[in-house]
């Protein structure tokens, strides 16, 4: 099968592509790196933006699939294949966005999943062809939740090939409508150690940044970043205090 396939530098998007490329598909791989644009979250209208990682005009890809990707895709691109999918790390219509995995830590969600659906013009809004749902344990961090999100992947992808494979219908049921929480692209406020949060919250927020992202505080006027091997500095909260490792932000890059 011809794929074409979109992701980003996470857990998820690497595991999709050598599952892809492990059972012999003809694979055109884009990578978010490869696209020279600064637009998060947006559509990228203009089109010559993609000539050095478009495929050949010969490739007619038969899937089109996105492993994480920063941006949405303009609509003549989702028409590039017969069929045009996302792999979601959340359970739409919950958490749609660009960091599901993030705010699912940080509010405390007690289940989680990956969501493959249709690729349509709305955000994370198509139809659903499949989910994989699963618990969230206490010590739950970013890194293993992406790791637990590769692994859901993984089989969603194994399962939409088989489909494919015996020609059997691809599921499109559509989201269900209300008001769900958003998943905004992480913001440095966001990463504040507040002294008015609770230690619920505080240890919440460590478990949604860790390894990958460092959440900050200010103290005695300095900003400091927390980090392994730091300074020990007793934070003080609503609630109590926590003991943190951190370094001076400045230093800390």
């Amino acid at each position: 099968m011809r794929i074409l396939y979109f992701q980003d530098a996470t857990p998820l998007g690497d595991r999709v592509r050598e599952l892809l490329a492990s059972q012999g598909h003809s694979l055109w791989v884009v990578r978010s790196s490869d696209v020279k644009v600064d637009l998060p979250g947006r559509v990228i209208e203009d089109g010559s933006v993609w000539n050095e990682s478009a495929p050949p005009s010969d490739f007619e890809p038969q899937l089109l699939l996105i492993g994480t990707f920063p941006w949405r895709l303009p609509a003549e691109w989702i028409r590039a294949a017969p069929l045009a999918l996302n792999l979601h790390s959340s359970l739409l219509p919950r958490w749609r966005g660009a960091h599901p995995e993030f705010w699912a830590l940080r509010t405390g969600d007690a289940f989680s999943g990956v969501t493959l659906h249709h690729l349509t013009h709305g955000f994370d809004q198509g139809p659903i062809a499949a989910q994989r749902r699963f618990p969230l344990t206490d010590d739950e961090c970013l890194g293993s939740l992406c790791e637990k999100m590769a692994a859901a992947a993984e089989q969603l992808t194994i399962e939409l090939l088989e489909r494919l494979a015996t020609g059997t219908p691809i599921p499109a049921r559509e989201q269900e409508e209300g008001v769900f929480p958003r998943a905004p692209t992480v913001r440095d406020q966001d990463l504040e150690i507040r002294h008015d949060a609770t230690l619920a919250e505080t240890r919440r927020l460590l478990r949604a940044c860790f390894p990958y992202i460092k959440p900050w505080f200010i103290q005695d006027g300095i900003r400091w970043s927390v980090a392994p091997g730091g300074t020990p500095i007793r934070r003080a909260l609503r609630d109590g205090e926590i003991r943190l490792s951190a370094v001076r932000a400045e230093l800390s890059n």
